[in-house]
């Protein structure tokens, strides 16, 4: 039967593979054919395979992985506080932290807007920072975001020649513009925090955010 490799745990030497039945095959490695394929079972990849029922689930066994066109696609848009994506390789990341929001989710809008005026398809390394100010009786709560921006892709297999050119000049143009867009970004980004307490305390400019809200809730 031919299917496509959907996921590859190599440190644990298993995976699955989504059959031309429609059915999902556990395999692993041990039953390639060609123990130097390993490196080829990425996600997309093309492979030739016998099936078997074992009692717990339809397994693969007798694998041979099919001559394929590979090239760098960009995997979908990430969010996590690890430093790493679960699948797919950071290309380039940058460092950056947000203005702060009493809103955490308006303040997670914002970190991915911020990805995407940089060309990044990942944030990363996800860090929330809390601080709590207070004005006479009253205690506000505000978050700001730190993170890495990054660019996340992944080798697939392509139809033809053709596609595998496409995808590489995407690439290469995804990783300039990421790098030429990155410092604006990140330098708009610290002004802004810088301007939200320039010449106020924190206590005040606080005090103020708490006013404003209460006068947007009674007049609006």
């Amino acid at each position: 039967m031919r299917g496509e490799v959907v996921s590859y745990v190599s440190d644990k030497r298993y995976g699955f593979i989504n059959g031309g039945d429609g059915e999902s095959y556990f395999f692993h490695s041990s039953n390639l054919m060609d123990q130097s394929e390993e490196s080829q079972l990425i996600r997309g990849a093309v492979v030739e395979f016998d099936t078997v029922p074992p009692p717990k689930g339809l397994a693969a066994k007798s694998i041979s992985v099919q001559p394929a066109i590979m090239a760098p696609q960009m995997t979908g848009f990430i969010m996590t506080r690890s430093g790493q994506p679960k699948y797919g390789d950071v290309i380039i990341e940058v460092p950056i932290k947000t203005r702060f929001f009493k809103d955490p989710n308006e303040g997670r809008q914002h970190l991915k807007a911020l990805a995407g005026a940089i060309g990044g398809n990942a944030i990363l390394n996800l860090n929330v920072i809390k601080r709590t100010f207070s004005s006479g009786n009253y205690r506000y709560s505000m978050h700001s975001f730190q993170a890495n921006i990054a660019l996340v892709y992944e080798l697939v297999n392509v139809s033809s020649e053709a596609k595998q050119r496409l995808l590489e000049e995407d690439f290469e143009y995804n990783i300039r513009v990421f790098n030429e867009r990155a410092p604006g970004v990140i330098a708009e980004e610290l002004d802004a925090c810088k301007r939200q307490t320039a010449g106020v305390s924190p206590r005040a400019f606080f005090a103020a955010v708490f006013v404003a809200f209460v006068m947007f809730v009674f007049f609006a």
